[in-house]
């Protein structure tokens, strides 16, 4: 055999070793077939009014903020002759659409209301408690006061909803300080919800970018952030292995975009590979790509419920905050790096050639020196060391002279 033949071999055995250990990987992940099952997805389409979400965001840049709490100014006024016949609701519970409505009951006062509600100054003001007040003048100066109550209560609405957004980013920035070795967030999108006749029902996003919470100490707002390393990845194998229809291959392409590309998950690119994927990954008729925002409807509870409903797999752009249990990404990511690597014309790295072959001195000295490493006789006869060497030592260094490398047993500090 050849040398060129036996690179070559030598190739296709890393390039299956590799694989082997992809796809054990993969097995051994957690697998979550339904967005529901993570422990929180927050959908960019609930946000409040107030929390704009940056469409073109990459790598280093802001996501959104959660203002801190700002003060809510007290509701407005009513006028004097609406004075005990209202009962005003709290912030909390202000809603523009259902306002307070007065009572016009002749009589209706102090006597009627809760003495803590009762303003001490306004008992016996005649111009105020009358029994036969006119129920047109209530009526006027209630339709006069409520157009700024309802200003007011929008925005206590509102308020409280901001207020709601950026408690619960709080809590899941302290929960990942915690346990950020266990958890992850990510903002994913285009969430595929299917049936698949050979598999269990589908409701989860293909694509995903890790995310953080940052909390400004000076005014509490909470920032989402992308890292400035940043990167997006398609889990499709991850949900669809094993269903015959789904075919990886076709995808690859689709893979080699977004690992060699900035990443903007909010952007029009992203959009087209969705789109792309639908038309290239499955054999079956889809329902289509919805550019929507907001999450379809959940399919009916059970399998066979769901099949029988019909329709095909479906892509919604959908972008959510999900927090999730961190899966075997960061190792699935490496050995798709490294098949990425296999697959060129080139010899294998020598360090993961020593894996599936046994190669002799010369072999291993022969291969670095075609790679342009270093030989080891730079180091010369006598390097310069900042402390004296032992004979032991001296010896780690000769050898490296003439090998590619050298095992040193010893106790901490041998190295």
């Amino acid at each position: 055999m050849s040398a060129d033949d036996q690179r070559a071999a030598l190739a296709d055995r890393c390039h299956r070793l590799v694989r082997f250990l992809h796809e054990l990987a993969v097995a051994r992940g957690v697998r979550v077939r339904q967005v529901d099952e993570h422990p929180l997805a927050l959908w960019l389409a609930d946000l409040p009014a107030g929390v704009p979400v940056s469409e073109q965001v990459g790598p280093g840049e802001v996501l959104l903020t959660a203002p801190g709490a700002a003060a809510l100014p007290p509701p407005p006024a009513p006028p004097p002759i609406l004075a005990g016949r209202l009962r005003l609701p709290s912030p909390a519970q202000a809603d523009p659409d259902r306002p307070p409505v007065p009572d016009t009951t002749p009589g209706a006062g102090p006597s009627d209301m809760d003495p803590a509600d009762v303003d001490p100054a306004d008992v016996g003001r005649a111009d105020v408690y009358l029994a036969d007040v006119d129920p047109a003048e209530v009526e006027l100066a209630y339709r006069g006061w409520l157009p700024a109550w309802r200003i007011w209560a929008s925005r206590a609405q509102a308020d409280g909803e901001r207020r709601a957004l950026h408690n619960t980013l709080h809590a899941l920035a302290a929960r990942l300080a915690q346990e950020g070795d266990a958890l992850e967030l990510v903002l994913a999108t285009g969430l595929l919800t299917w049936a698949p006749p050979d598999g269990p029902p589908i409701r989860e996003h293909l694509l995903s970018t890790r995310v953080r919470c940052e909390i400004d100490p000076v005014t509490a707002d909470i920032r989402v952030r992308l890292p400035a390393d940043a990167t997006t990845r398609l889990a499709d194998g991850h949900l669809l292995d094993g269903v015959a229809s789904f075919h990886r291959e076709r995808t690859n392409n689709l893979h080699d975009r977004l690992r060699h590309r900035a990443p903007a998950p909010l952007g029009p690119d992203d959009t087209r590979l969705l789109r792309e994927w639908l038309t290239l990954a499955v054999d079956v008729p889809a329902a289509g790509f919805d550019p929507q925002t907001a999450p379809p409807p959940p399919p009916p509870a059970t399998a066979a419920a769901s099949r029988a409903g019909g329709g095909g797999p479906q892509v919604t752009f959908a972008p959510a905050l999900v927090l999730r249990v961190r899966d075997s990404a960061a190792l699935l990511s490496y050995y798709e790096r490294m098949l990425d690597a296999l697959r060129g014309d080139g010899p294998p790295p020598l360090g993961l050639a020593q894996l599936v072959a046994t190669l002799d001195t010369d072999e291993r000295l022969a291969w670095l020196a075609a790679e342009g490493a270093t030989d080891g006789a730079v180091l010369g006869a006598d390097p310069l060391l900042p402390l004296p060497t032992s004979p032991e030592q001296a010896l780690v260094l000769e050898r490296l002279r003439h090998d590619n490398g050298v095992v040193v047993e010893g106790p901490p500090g041998t190295g």
